[in-house]
C-alpha cells in the first residue's frame, strides 16, 4: 500500500458517491451513466500499479452494493471488470472481498437467470447486459465453485455461435470441464431454450423416466441457414481452444456463423458408434459440408477433429440405407482419395466444391447435378492443384451455359480467401482467363458483372492486389473497362476495386476523398499523391480521370 496520488482520490471519490447512492435508493439515471463512463475512461487511460487508502477503504463496500443493486447495468459491471483486472492483480490483501465470494454472489443473485437466459435476438440494450455480465464471470472464475448447475445455465444461456458473449460462454465451459465436473449427464448438449425444456423434463420424470434426446432432435435445434453460412464462411484462422475469442469477423456476420469449438465436439458426440445416425439427414442439414469447410482450416487440431467425424460418419453411412447413399459415398471416397498426408489442408475452393455437390447431390432434379455427377464419376480424386470444372463451365455450350457460368463464379468467389486459393487460381490462369473472357461478345452483362466481384474480392488482399497489378495488368484493363461501359452497377465496382487495390498495395501513397457529387455513386477515389512507380502512376491516373468523367465528377 502507498500514499493516495490524484487518481486514487478521485476514484474513491466516485466509489463513495455511487455507493451512498446505491445505499440511499436513488436511481440517477444519465448522471449515473456518466459517472459510470468516466471512471472507465480513466481506468483505460490510467492503468493502476498498486492501491492508495482511501480506494482500499471504498472498495468491499462498492462491490457488494454493485453486485446487489446494479446487476442490471451494463456499464456498471463494466466499470467492476476493469477495477477487478488490476486491483487483484497485485493486491493479495486479506481485507478485500475475495474473487470466490463475487463469483458465488452473481450466481446466487435474484436477476442472474433472467439475465442469462436472454436470447440474441432482444434489445440491444439488456442483451449487452448480458455480455457484461459473462466478462464478469470470466473475470472473477473460481475453479473451486464449479458446479453441474452452473454448467447446465450456461449451456441454457448459450447459442453456438460465434457472437462474441456465445465465444466466451463456451470458454467458461470449457473451464469447468478442465476443473472436473462431470458433463456426461448433459449429453447430448442441446443449448438454449431447447436445452431448460429439457432439464425441466429430467427433473420432473427423474433421469431413467425422462426421453434421451436423439441426433434428430439435436438437428432440428441447427438452423439450415446458419449452417449454409457456416460453410462458406468457416473462420479459418480460429483455433480449437476456446480461450482465444475471435474478433476478426465482423458483428454482423458472427450470429451467423457457428462456432466450430462447439459443433465439432457435438458432432463427434452424435456420430457415436453406438447411436443411431438418419445419414441422409446429417448430409441433408448441411453438417458433412460443414465439416468438409473445417478441412480448409489453419489449425491442425480442428482439421484433425473434422477428419475424425468424418471417418465415424463413413462408418454409418456404409451400413445405412438410402436413394443417394452411392453418390454420398462416392463424393466420400474421392475426398480420401484427394488427401494423400496425413491431416492434409485443402485449399477453400476444393472444399467448397465438395460441400455444394453434397447439397446438390441430394437433388437429382438440379440444373448441376448431371455436370457435377458426370465430373465425380470420371475422376475418382480431386486434383487439389486444379479449380474444379473452372474451363469445362466457363467454356460452356450447353443450353443452360448461363446458368452453369454463374455456378462456377459463385464458387470462384466463395472459394477465394486465402494465398493457398489465390496460388491455385494463379497456376491455372483463372483471373487472366476471366479478364480476357471479358470483352468476349459471348459474355452477357451478369457474367461480366460476376467477374468484376470476383476481382473486387481478390484485390481486398496485399498479396493477391500486387499480383493483379504487377502480373495481370489490372489498372489498365480496369480502364478499358470502364472507358467502355456506362453501367453505373460495373463503375461502381470499378471504384471498389481501385479503392481495394490503392489501400492494399503498398507501392502507394495515395489520400482519399470522399464524392457524393452523383446520386449513383456514394463513395470515388481522388488520388493527390502516387510514387515510386512511373508507369502504375500513369495507369491510376488515367482510370481515376477515366471514372471521373464517366460519373459527370467535376473536379473542385
Amino acid at each position: 500500500m502507498r500514499e493516495d496520488e490524484p487518481v486514487d482520490t478521485f476514484l474513491a471519490y466516485c466509489l463513495k458517491q455511487v455507493s451512498n447512492l446505491l445505499l440511499s435508493g436513488i436511481n440517477i439515471g444519465c448522471p449515473e451513466d456518466l459517472l459510470w463512463s468516466t471512471v472507465l475512461n480513466v481506468l483505460k487511460r490510467k492503468k493502476l500499479s498498486s492501491l492508495g487508502k482511501k480506494l482500499l477503504s471504498k472498495w468491499n463496500t462498492f462491490v457488494k452494493l454493485i453486485l446487489k443493486y446494479r446487476l442490471r447495468s451494463s456499464a456498471a459491471l463494466n466499470v467492476l471488470d476493469c477495477f477487478i483486472k488490476q486491483i487483484y492483480l497485485f493486491e493479495n490483501s486479506q481485507t478485500l472481498i475475495s474473487i470466490s465470494d463475487m463469483y458465488e454472489m452473481i450466481w446466487s443473485h435474484s436477476q442472474f437467470l433472467d439475465i442469462m437466459l436472454l436470447s440474441n435476438e432482444v434489445d440491444c440494450s439488456d442483451f449487452a447486459i448480458k455480455e457484461s455480465l459473462v466478462q464478469l464471470l470470466l473475470t472473477t472464475f473460481d475453479p473451486s465453485r464449479c458446479t453441474g448447475y452452473h454448467y447446465a445455465v450456461l449451456l441454457a444461456a448459450y447459442c453456438p455461435t460465434m457472437e462474441l458473449t456465445n465465444q466466451r460462454i463456451v470458454n467458461l465451459m470449457q473451464q469447468y470441464e478442465i476443473n472436473g465436473v462431470d458433463t456426461s449427464e448433459f449429453s447430448p448438449y442441446l443449448w438454449g431454450k431447447i436445452a431448460v425444456d429439457h432439464f425441466k423434463e429430467r427433473k420432473r420424470k427423474g433421469w431413467v423416466l425422462s426421453k434421451q434426446p436423439g441426433m434428430s432432435e439435436v438437428l432440428d435445434v441447427l438452423d439450415k441457414n446458419i449452417i449454409k453460412q457456416s460453410t462458406s464462411n468457416f473462420p479459418i484462422a480460429l483455433s480449437l481452444e476456446s480461450s482465444e475469442v475471435c474478433n476478426y469477423i465482423t458483428d454482423s456476420e458472427l450470429k451467423d456463423i457457428y462456432d466450430p469449438r462447439y459443433i465439432l465436439p457435438l458432432f463427434s458426440h452424435l456420430l457415436n458408434t453406438g447411436n443411431l445416425i438418419d445419414c441422409r439427414k446429417f448430409v441433408g442439414y448441411g453438417c458433412v459440408g460443414y465439416l468438409v469447410a473445417a478441412l480448409s482450416s489453419y489449425n491442425d487440431n480442428i482439421r484433425a477433429a473434422a477428419y475424425h467425424c468424418l471417418s465415424r460418419f463413413y462408418i454409418h453411412l456404409e451400413g445405412s440405407r438410402f436413394r443417394e447413399k452411392d453418390q454420398i459415398i462416392l463424393l466420400m471416397d474421392a475426398l480420401r482419395n484427394s488427401v494423400t498426408v496425413a491431416n492434409a489442408r485443402i485449399p477453400c475452393v476444393h472444399s467448397l466444391f465438395l460441400c455444394k455437390c453434397f447439397e446438390i447431390f441430394l437433388i437429382p432434379d438440379h440444373d448441376m447435378y448431371l455436370v457435377l455427377a458426370n465430373f465425380m464419376v470420371y475422376k475418382p480424386a480431386l486434383d487439389l492443384q486444379e479449380v474444379p470444372l473452372f474451363y469445362l463451365l466457363v467454356h460452356s455450350s450447353s443450353n443452360q451455359h448461363k446458368l452453369e457460368r454463374l455456378w462456377i463464379m459463385t464458387l470462384l468467389k466463395e472459394g477465394l480467401r486465402c494465398e493457398s486459393d489465390y496460388s491455385v487460381y494463379r497456376k491455372r490462369n483463372v483471373i487472366s482467363v476471366l479478364m480476357a473472357h471479358y470483352s468476349s461478345v459471348l459474355t452477357d452483362s451478369l457474367m461480366k458483372l460476376q467477374i468484376l466481384q470476383l476481382i473486387k474480392q481478390a484485390s481486398l488482399c496485399q498479396v493477391f492486389a500486387t499480383d493483379l497489378v504487377w502480373n495481370k495488368g489490372i489498372l489498365a484493363w480496369l480502364h478499358f473497362v470502364a472507358d467502355s461501359t456506362s453501367d453505373v452497377s460495373k463503375l461502381s465496382l470499378i471504384c471498389e476495386v481501385t479503392h481495394n487495390i490503392c489501400n492494399t498495395v503498398g507501392a502507394f501513397s495515395v489520400e482519399y476523398k470522399s464524392v457524393v457529387d452523383t446520386p449513383v455513386v456514394d463513395e470515388l477515389i481522388s488520388a493527390k499523391q502516387i510514387v515510386h512507380i512511373p508507369l502504375i502512376e500513369c495507369d491510376l491516373a488515367l482510370l481515376i480521370s477515366c471514372l471521373q468523367q464517366k460519373l459527370n465528377y467535376k473536379s473542385t
